[in-house]
């Protein structure tokens, strides 16, 4: 510039494309001519960042996710030595699952959170304190390690020398202590990302040399995009949190509950399938009398005594049993069996006599009680939807295998707790169906079984099947569908199976005909 404040008349030329002096209208503003900017240098021109920008409009806007769909899957817990999915489903929104060839995998990491006590501290020399652990820590050099509840050594440490037991940290001796320590280390670096039609996903299994129960992992995914129309979109990327558990001990127990249940069964028979069941106090019939005891209930019986009265009967069991009130046995050490033959009817008193019309109304008790048991009536629909109950309905699926989204089953009157759902092939399946997959909820944000698994090929033949289980709740007119995809309209033949239980008393899933 010149001294008077003006710039000097070169540098009102039209300057050459991409000059290289630094006069402002040349190099500063720039030549509409210069090349638009692909990577940041302190020689590029304003008009050339311009350029760069208009180019990438495009794929700038579709940053805020108007075009696809991204949907990631939640995986809260998972167990050692068992493998788990972790998933991101990518939908076009007008052409549907994005085909592999156009996405771009990305990458993910892993790494598990740890931590436990601290036995002690120790002097090492040189500005190093050896730390020593109850139970393997699993890091390794170089680590970041948090210290808390301690007096002197509390902070984030980065760590050297390890040991299963031990490692050093860089601080001032002072004296020993115990403490709580906890970190971050990185079990799985950075791996490519497998992909599919409309999804990208991982399957990892989770090995006992590396975790152990009450660790915390984190999958984090990155560098994921896809390809639509040219242009490139950058879908929303989360990490995947959750803790480690061991479901072994549970599974155990489990399975002692079903071996008890079942010869429970075989004692009295299975009463899931009849109606009309009472409780046990009502079919006992013991009177409505405050802390009383069953034994004491039943001396207590208010039905019209032996003798006629309509009084409560205050006597021994043996005395109710006995037939005439003229207590010829000892019912403290008799057996059931001598009191039995001494309480029987003789042909002098007629039964009619004695009992009542009471007679009747046992036997049909009896008879009641022993339908319910034996499965000649069928147990109440109350009771089926009752809390905790498990319910199973299926459905079968005849519509066209290009038919789209199809309602399987409505969650009616309240709110239904939804355990597994399994797809299953009572033929072979048409070629015209590429995908089926099951979602649930509002505007299907529940996905169950995925286009990664509900494919053709995985049902081509009669009873291949592909199943899921886990837990989701599904609110009162929340609904299940499948969604049929597919290059022609032949129909399907497949079933759905929905094992599920009731949150509240009288929920269930009133299944559709498809």
């Amino acid at each position: 510039m010149s001294g008077d404040g003006e710039f000097p008349p070169k540098s009102r030329k039209v300057p050459a494309p991409d000059a290289v002096r630094n006069f402002f209208e040349e190099e500063v503003i720039g030549n509409k001519t210069d090349a638009a900017v692909t990577t940041v240098a302190v020689t590029k021109s304003i008009m050339a960042y311009l350029k760069g920008a208009l180019n990438n409009t495009n794929t700038i806007v579709t940053l805020l996710g108007q075009v696809i769909d991204v949907h990631q899957n939640v995986v809260g817990w998972c167990d050692v030595d068992n493998a788990a999915r972790f998933e991101i489903s990518l939908i076009d929104k007008d052409t549907g699952p994005i085909p592999s060839g156009n996405i771009t995998s990305g990458n993910y990491v892993i790494n598990r959170y740890r931590n436990g006590a601290i036995d002690s501290f120790a002097d090492a020399g040189a500005g190093q304190i050896t730390v020593t652990v109850p139970v393997a820590h699993g890091f390794s050099n170089g680590d970041t390690v948090e210290i808390s509840g301690t007096t002197n050594y509390d902070g984030q440490h980065v760590i050297a020398n390890v040991a299963a037991l031990t490692f050093e940290i860089t601080d001032t001796w002072v004296a020993t202590e115990t403490g709580t320590w906890g970190g971050w280390h990185e079990i799985v670096g950075t791996t490519t990302l497998s992909k599919d039609t409309g999804l990208v996903y991982l399957d990892y299994y989770f090995e006992d040399t590396d975790w152990q129960t009450d660790d915390t992992f984190k999958v984090t995914p990155s560098g994921t995009s896809v390809s639509i129309g040219g242009h490139t979109y950058y879908p929303a990327e989360v990490s995947w949190l959750g803790a480690i558990q061991d479901i072994s001990t549970i599974e155990g127990k489990i399975d002692i509950i079903d071996a008890e249940v079942g010869l429970i069964q075989a004692d009295i028979g299975d009463p899931s399938s009849r109606t009309n069941l009472q409780n046990l106090e009502d079919i006992l019939g013991n009177p409505d009398t405050a802390g009383k005891t069953t034994y004491e209930a039943v001396k207590n019986i208010r039905e019209t005594a032996i003798d006629g009265s309509s009084v409560p009967v205050e006597n021994t069991l043996s005395d109710i049993l006995h037939k005439d009130g003229s207590y010829t046995y000892d019912n403290t050490t008799d057996s059931l069996e001598a009191i039995s033959n001494k309480t029987a009817l003789d042909a002098t008193v007629a039964k009619e006599a004695t009992l009542g019309t009471h007679d009747t109304d046992i036997k049909a008790l009896v008879n009641t009680n022993q339908d319910l048991l034996d499965g000649t009536t069928a147990t109440p629909t109350a009771y089926r939807m009752e809390v905790g109950v498990t319910q199973v309905k299926e459905v079968s699926i005849v519509a066209a295998a290009n038919a789209g989204v199809t309602t399987v089953g409505t969650i009616t009157s309240h709110p239904c707790l939804i355990k597994s759902v399994v797809i299953h092939a009572d033929a072979a399946q048409t070629a015209d169906m590429t995908t089926c997959a099951v979602e649930g909820g509002t505007g299907q944000v529940v996905e169950f079984i995925g286009t990664g698994d509900a494919i053709q090929a995985n049902l081509d033949a009669a009873d291949k099947q592909v199943s899921w289980y886990g837990s989701v709740r599904l609110d009162a007119t929340k609904t299940i569908a499948i969604d049929l995809q597919g290059t022609g309209a032949t129909a399907v033949d497949l079933t759905v199976t929905i094992e599920y239980i009731a949150c509240v008393d009288g929920g269930y899933v009133a299944p559709e005909v498809v």
